[in-house]
């Protein structure tokens, strides 16, 4: 299956995770042969992750992500691939 794959980096500094790595988060936001309702629902997934990234705290937010990870989602939100970064 065919897949449409959007990479958002966010470079986050040290200010947010006391890191200098970038934190990238590729995000796949729906098949090709999706409904217009799987592409709604994944644009409202992708708003809330950056929600999360931007506005959450550091403390919490680290705890769950490490920065310098590249992370894979589905539309669905499971984790596919997660291997280590460098900008």
């Amino acid at each position: 299956m065919r897949r449409i794959y959007i990479i958002i980096d966010l470079k986050l500094r040290s200010h947010v995770f006391r890191s200098h790595d970038n934190f990238i988060v590729v995000v796949s936001l729906v098949s090709l042969s999706a409904r217009p309702i799987l592409v709604k629902l994944s644009a409202i997934g992708v708003f809330i992750l950056f929600y999360f990234f931007l506005f959450a705290s550091h403390t919490r937010a680290s705890r769950l992500y490490t920065v310098s990870k590249a992370v894979l989602f589905r539309s669905n939100g499971r984790t596919l691939n997660y291997s280590s970064q460098r900008s």
